[in-house]
């Protein structure tokens, strides 16, 4: 969230200067915190994010929260998703099913472009 690239520069060195961090990139961090919470505990995605959550998110977006913060509620949001995966608590199941995933991205690309099977 400091904004470094992998060549060491500044992603948004505006955001940097004025806010001290990327709250761009903080924002995003904790809405999919969110996000992925809710995937953890019901096996579906609210779309758009719920008032609350989006109300938060916009607060780190304008650079209403500090850093630490944002990171230590993302910190939290994590440990409530490891929680819920790890102690079986989510409705999710254990594994993936690539064999419907890749069938899934297959159509959607064929819808997309036009293509028939």
């Amino acid at each position: 969230m400091l904004g470094q690239s992998k060549r060491n520069v500044p992603n948004r060195p505006e955001l940097i200067e004025k806010y001290g961090w990327d709250v761009k990139y903080g924002s995003h961090a904790l809405r999919l915190a969110y996000q992925g919470l809710e995937i953890a505990s019901t096996g579906s995605l609210s779309l758009p994010l719920p008032d609350r959550e989006r109300s938060r998110v916009l607060a780190v977006k304008r650079g209403e929260v500090q850093r630490d913060e944002v990171s230590a509620e993302i910190s939290g949001l994590e440990h409530a998703v490891r929680a819920l995966l790890d102690e079986g608590r989510s409705p999710l199941p254990r594994a993936a099913d690539l064999d419907r995933i890749s069938a899934w991205a297959i159509d959607a690309q064929r819808r997309h472009w036009g293509w028939s099977a």
